[in-house]
């Protein structure tokens, strides 16, 4: 039976992948620069990493220290594993390599890890150090990340400010790691708050955009729901304090179906949800590396966004808006022949996310108790039969 169901999966290995008889597959009217992996699709900034800046062995040396290229999204991660007790740098490989810290500027080192003793491995070891006399430099705001999940593949993220104007290079101190097989690969460094997608040099901004509308007959004043998994990284210009994390229907500039919505991280730091009904995130680092359901739903002339996974696990915020002026079918298409956006209004202002597992049901309101028992469920739709744990999507397993 036909559920009218429709489902994009948006990770690699399930790309157009068809679950169910059940559920048709939503092609995207616009996919630009989207880095697909394992997570989920990468929707970033264009964004310069201050390290590597070098192929091979990525500057790594020392005699105690082993190199190999291993086959983890393509050829340019390098695997690094202790072979002793003696901390390792970063060769000094020239001037031209030289990272010029800025003092009172936010750097953020992180990077893919692993323990086959299964010890807990944490990023604290992750510093720059400056590259005459080795020493570390000092830093305050002090925040780190680290995965749950040992003897696998994960990423830790470190980011700090560093209070001193000096060159300096990526490092870690291997005298404190458990066991003689840490292995280390897709070290990057960047100049923000927060970590980027791992990429080995820069990416272009990206645009993920669909046609509800044309594709599945979704008809924006009548009822229906939409829901989304999505991961912030940070915002559109990698700050925390003014930055924005948005999706949207239609755009600001529309001229052809007359209207358009966005929420999310509007302004501010603490601040999430529809224009002039935002909910205060008590803390924001929760917001930032975690899971969350997002469900736009529509019924009647109201229209609904709920929020799972912020802060707690379970329901964040519920917000309604008056949806009376979506009198037209297709009210939300844009100029450019789409009227969902997840990553920020266009092109050049994309918020750093990872999107997963978008579903839409054109003419189906779910109640709230339906929304609450499939966050319950972690995503095992009531409709289609497909089952997507959240406790699977961990950025940085691979």
């Amino acid at each position: 039976m036909d559920t009218g169901a429709y489902y994009f999966p948006l990770d690699d290995d399930a790309r157009g992948y068809l679950p169910s008889d059940s559920v048709k597959t939503i092609e995207p009217a616009i996919v630009t620069n989207i880095a697909f992996d394992d997570e989920g699709g990468w929707v970033g900034q264009a964004a310069t990493n201050l390290w590597p800046l070098k192929t091979g062995n990525c500057g790594w040396t020392g005699t105690t220290v082993s190199n190999s290229k291993i086959s983890i999204v393509g050829d340019l991660r390098q695997e690094l594993y202790k072979d002793g007790t003696v901390t390792r740098v970063h060769s000094t490989l020239g001037a031209s390599n030289s990272l010029s810290i800025v003092s009172g500027a936010n750097y953020t080192i992180s990077a893919y890890y692993r323990d086959v003793d299964g010890n807990s491995i944490s990023p604290s070891q992750f510093k720059l150090v400056k590259s005459t006399g080795g020493t570390a430099i000092a830093m305050t705001d002090i925040r780190s990340v680290i995965p749950a999940i040992k003897e696998q593949w994960q990423r830790g993220i470190r980011s700090a400010t560093y209070s001193e104007a000096v060159t300096a290079w990526p490092y870690i101190d291997w005298s404190a790691l458990p066991s003689m097989t840490s292995r280390f690969c897709g070290m990057m460094l960047e100049a923000k708050p927060f970590a980027s997608a791992w990429c080995y040099d820069t990416r272009g901004a990206g645009v993920l955009a669909f046609n509800l509308h044309e594709s599945c007959g979704l008809n924006w004043n009548e009822d229906y729901t939409i829901m989304y998994w999505k991961r912030p990284h940070g915002t559109h210009d990698g700050t925390a304090s003014t930055g924005h994390s948005i999706d949207s229907i239609g755009r600001n500039s529309n001229t052809v179906g007359g209207g358009y919505r966005y929420w999310g991280k509007l302004s501010g730091d603490t601040l999430y949800g529809f224009p002039g009904t935002m909910k205060t995130i008590d803390d924001y680092t929760k917001y930032q590396y975690g899971w969350h359901l997002h469900v736009l739903r529509r019924s009647g002339t109201t229209l609904t966004l709920r929020v799972y996974g912020i802060g707690v696990d379970g329901l964040f915020l519920s917000q309604d808006v008056d949806d009376s002026t979506a009198v037209n079918d297709d009210r939300y298409v844009t100029q450019n022949g789409y009227d969902l956006q997840l990553g920020g209004w266009d092109a050049g202002n994309p918020c750093n996310t990872y999107y997963r597992d978008l579903v839409v049901l054109p003419g189906v309101a779910m109640t709230n108790d339906e929304l609450d028992k499939l966050y319950r469920r972690k995503l095992q739709l009531r409709t289609t039969g497909y089952e997507s744990s959240i406790n699977n999507l961990v950025e940085g397993l691979i």
